[in-house]
């Protein structure tokens, strides 16, 4: 919060109360909170400190508000993680649907949610393929953007993002896609065992409650 009340000239300090009476009021009015679920905010403490009326002397008030980059509620889950067996159908459409619901409740576009679904099948696709058994699948929702991680007990790999040579090849075209649908993907080789693959997803859209609040 950034408050100034700037004095015209002598008369009108001794007919106004002092900076530290204003500053204490907005102070409480802050802490105390429905200030700042209004509209305009700054507008509505401005009258509720100075009064409705012109200000008699200039008062500047800017009032920035900090949120997580979804808008999330507080007790929203941050890091959600599934483990199953990479050849189970139903559970890896289990976790299917609930990273598809957590894009949904996030106001993720239509066409975001696809391709973050494509990424999401391929990357088990490929487990299933190479390294059937356990696998870990975990989404960090905490960011900028959310980040998928594919944890297998395979040979382990490194990845490079690269078609095919052979354009006719019915594998290989798998990685590829998922590194032009992500942001960033990596894979690299795990110190025990397997691989771990990271998929960074399209950016969260801001808020329009964020980015709608014109007064």
């Amino acid at each position: 919060l950034a408050i100034e009340f700037a004095k015209q000239d002598s008369a009108q300090v001794r007919r106004v109360p002092p900076f530290e009476h204003y500053l204490r009021k907005a102070r409480a009015l802050l802490r105390e909170g429905s200030i700042l679920a209004k509209r305009c905010p700054a507008q509505a403490l401005k009258e509720a400190v100075c009064g409705s009326g012109p200000a008699k002397d200039d008062v500047a008030i800017l009032i920035l508000g900090v949120g997580g980059a979804a808008d999330e509620a507080p007790d929203e889950r941050t890091i959600e993680r599934w483990r199953f067996d990479a050849l189970d159908e139903h559970a890896g459409q289990s976790a299917r649907r609930a990273f598809t619901q957590g894009l949904r409740a996030r106001s993720m576009d239509a066409e975001t949610i696809h391709k973050a679904e494509v990424v999401f099948g391929e990357l088990l696709g490929n487990v299933a393929r190479y390294a059937p058994g356990a696998v870990e699948v975990t989404v960090d929702w905490s960011g900028e953007a959310p980040v998928l991680h594919v944890l297998d007990n395979g040979s382990g790999f490194h990845h490079v993002p690269a078609l095919p040579r052979d354009v006719y090849s019915e594998s290989g075209r798998g990685l590829f896609l998922i590194s032009q649908l992500s942001e960033d993907f990596s894979v690299a080789r795990r110190p025990e065992r397997g691989s771990h693959a990271r998929a960074v997803l399209a950016p969260f859209r801001r808020s329009l409650r964020q980015t709608d609040r014109k007064c």
